[in-house]
């Protein structure tokens, strides 16, 4: 499907503030460091003291495994106007 073609009049240019696809300001863009938390789930061995008999003579350790859920942050480069950035 083909959308149709739109010329812009000039009474929305002025309306446009920067959101409508025809708009084209001309700006430099600079690289810019996102940060963004990312949260996974990660299999760990837990040590557990135990009892090796049932009269509980002696002690043992014993690996339980478990799920912990460990939050990372990331960092993506994108790209903002210079205009934008307020720097």
């Amino acid at each position: 499907m083909q959308l149709p073609v739109l010329k812009p009049e000039a009474s929305s240019l002025r309306t446009c503030a920067g959101e409508c696809w025809w708009f084209h300001r001309k700006c430099e863009y600079r690289p810019y460091q996102e940060p963004y938390t990312r949260g996974f789930r990660r299999l760990v061995n837990r040590k557990l003291e135990t009892k090796c008999n049932p009269w509980g003579l002696k002690t043992c350790v014993r690996n339980q495994p478990e799920y912990q859920t460990v939050y990372k942050t990331f960092y993506r480069t994108v790209y903002k106007c210079a205009a934008d950035d307020g720097h």
